[in-house]
């Protein structure tokens, strides 16, 4: 691939029930119509030549349930040779772009057949889609609302007449309003009635949505090769661009790297003390080291360093102000080290997206 992404389950709240099993993606960028292909459970690898989709594929996956704020613009994002057909849509008309289908996993059925009845859903399978001109996904649930109204009326312990007044209820909002009408509700009757009420807008499908399909839902992450994190960094540029929020993924990365060893770029900046922040930068690169090779099984002589550097001569802006850090690797076994964006590519990209992945 041209570019390496990575999309993974964020464990935010509940633990991740929902798989994502196959998606279709239109009318973006490069992308007029994938058609429907299958997300396989373990390892999916999308193989292609060079500008064949398949950064677009991924892109436009991330967006179904980013982590990070991420919509689609159909100004920049619609193919440019359909333009004039994307003009002659009415304005309020939303334009798909992915269609996600996700499963319950057999645990979440569980839940929602408990609560709701064993035929609440017809199918443990539902869609998201998202698209252009509208932020709000749209969830489409296979659920049976009357099979939902017959599990809460047969567990109900009411009289005649009031089994009777419910019993041509076939809605929830029908069953609400004849619980409403009851002259004297039972207690379980009630309690029925303010569940249901506490459902947003009382309704069954934005309840299935709001507890069971949005929450487990898997978060994604697009990391390509274009995040790495830098080799060196001005520290008093990257501490202005850090407080004014323009920091780009990899610089982000970097501060979390840091954050790994509970240190600042502050930190760093006092170079009169010597001894201090020589110390700080051994004890950094040794953390650092330990989190990423822990992952990293391909060579185990590898280690960090961080080196506080002055600006170079005649240096281009940023790095023409100091102090500079750098990130280093040493090998053991070679008793040298190289700058760490002079590393491959591979293993680049691999540190940069653990230290972005440990932010998030």
């Amino acid at each position: 691939m041209a570019r390496r992404a990575t999309s993974q389950n964020l464990e935010e709240g509940p633990a991740s029930n929902v798989q994502l099993i196959r998606a279709r993606i239109t009318d973006y960028r490069s992308v007029e119509d994938s058609e429907i292909f299958d997300v396989e459970k373990d390892v999916t690898c999308l193989v292609g030549k060079n500008e064949s989709g398949k950064t677009t594929l991924l892109q436009g996956l991330f967006r179904v349930n980013p982590v990070e704020s991420a919509g689609f613009d159909e100004v920049v994002d619609f193919p440019a040779r359909k333009t004039r057909e994307r003009k002659q849509l009415p304005a309020d008309k939303r334009i798909p772009v992915v269609r996600a289908i996700f499963r319950f996993d057999d645990d979440e059925m569980k839940a929602i057949q408990e609560e709701l009845g064993p035929k609440a859903l017809r199918s443990p399978e539902f869609e998201v889609v998202n698209g252009y001109r509208n932020s709000i996904r749209n969830f489409t649930l296979p659920y049976n609302e009357a099979a939902v109204v017959d599990h809460f009326r047969s567990a109900l312990d009411l009289p005649a007449a009031a089994a009777k007044a419910l019993s041509g209820a076939r809605t929830i909002a029908d069953l609400l309003d004849a619980l409403d009408e009851l002259d004297e509700p039972p207690s379980d009757a009630n309690a029925l009635a303010d569940r249901i009420r506490g459902w947003r807008n009382s309704s069954l499908v934005l309840h299935l949505i709001d507890k069971y399909a949005h929450p487990f839902m898997p978060k994604f992450v697009y990391f390509a090769d274009y995040d790495t994190m830098p080799g060196k960094v001005a520290l008093p540029d990257l501490i202005r661009r850090r407080e004014s929020g323009e920091l780009k993924r990899g610089e982000r990365a970097l501060l979390s790297l840091l954050d790994m060893a509970g240190v600042s770029p502050e930190e760093f900046k006092d170079s009169d003390q010597h001894e201090r922040l020589l110390r700080e930068l051994e004890n950094s690169g040794n953390v650092i080291s330990d989190e990423v090779f822990e992952y990293w099984s391909q060579n185990t002589e590898l280690e960090v360093q961080l080196k506080v550097l002055p600006p170079e001569a005649g240096a281009e802006p940023p790095l023409h102000e100091g102090p500079i850090l750098q990130v280093r690797v040493f090998n053991r076994r070679h008793r040298a080290s190289v700058p760490f964006d002079e590393r491959s590519r591979g293993f680049v990209w691999f540190f940069s997206f653990l230290a972005y992945f440990n932010e998030l």
